[in-house]
C-alpha cells in the first residue's frame, strides 16, 4: 500500500470514529432529554413512587430510575445523610439514580433526615461559597443552596434543599460529579448529558410531598 493510500485510510477511520463518538453521544443525550419529559407528562409517563410512611413522605420518578438506600461514594461528596452535615448525625433515606451512571459521571438525589435538635437547628445553614434561594414545593418553602467544586481531576455540582418538618430536617440533595474522561488513555465517553439529567431529577424534586 502506498503512503497516498495510507493517508486516505487514516482518514476514513478518523472520520468513522468521530461519527461513532457523535451518534453515541446523541443518542445519550436524547436518552436524557426523554426522561425528563417522561417524568413532567404523568399521562404518559410510567412512574414509580417512593413512599416513606416512617417520616411520611413520596416522591414519584421514572421507572428507569433506580431506587436505592446508600448514596454513591464520590472523591469530592461525603456519603452522609446531607453533603455539609458530619458522620453520625442523621439517616440516608433514599438515593434516585439516574441510568447510566457511573465513575465518569453520576447523578442522583438523595434524601436524608435528623431528628437531632442541633441538625434541625442548622438545617437551613450552608457553606459560605454557596448560592442560596428559596423554593416552593407542594406548599412547603424549602431553602435551596447550589455550589460546584472541582479537583484532581474530579468534579462535583450539587443543588440541595433543606426544610424543617415537624421538628426533623429533611435534606434533598441533587448531585452529580464524576471524573474527566480525557485522563484516561484512550478517553472515556460520557455516559449522558449533565445538564439534562439534573433537569430530570429536578423534576422529581418537584413531586416530593409530605403525607403527614
Amino acid at each position: 500500500m502506498n503512503k497516498s493510500s495510507s493517508k486516505i485510510w487514516i482518514i476514513v477511520v478518523v472520520i468513522c470514529v468521530i461519527g461513532i463518538f457523535l451518534y453515541a453521544r446523541y443518542q445519550n443525550d436524547r436518552y436524557a432529554n426523554s426522561f425528563e419529559s417522561s417524568i413532567s407528562k404523568n399521562e404518559n409517563a410510567l412512574l414509580s413512587n417512593y413512599a416513606n410512611t416512617t417520616y411520611g413522605f413520596s416522591i414519584s420518578y421514572p421507572n428507569q430510575f433506580t431506587a436505592t438506600s446508600t448514596f454513591a461514594s464520590s472523591y469530592l461528596l461525603p456519603t452522609y445523610w446531607n453533603i455539609y452535615s458530619t458522620e453520625g448525625t442523621g439517616e440516608q433515606v433514599v438515593a434516585i439514580v439516574f441510568p447510566g451512571s457511573n465513575n465518569i459521571l453520576s447523578s442522583e438525589l438523595r434524601i436524608g433526615i435528623s431528628d437531632e435538635p442541633d441538625q434541625v437547628k442548622a438545617c437551613d445553614k450552608f457553606d459560605q461559597n454557596v448560592t442560596t434561594s428559596y423554593h416552593a414545593i407542594n406548599g412547603e418553602e424549602f431553602y435551596v443552596g447550589t455550589v460546584s467544586d472541582a479537583a484532581m481531576s474530579h468534579f462535583s455540582h450539587v443543588t440541595s434543599y433543606r426544610v424543617v418538618h415537624k421538628n426533623v430536617c429533611f435534606a434533598l440533595d441533587l448531585v452529580s460529579f464524576g471524573t474527566n474522561p480525557e485522563v484516561y488513555s484512550p478517553p472515556k465517553t460520557v455516559p449522558f448529558d449533565q445538564r439534562s439529567a439534573e433537569a430530570a431529577l429536578g423534576q422529581v424534586v418537584e413531586s416530593f410531598t409530605f403525607t403527614k
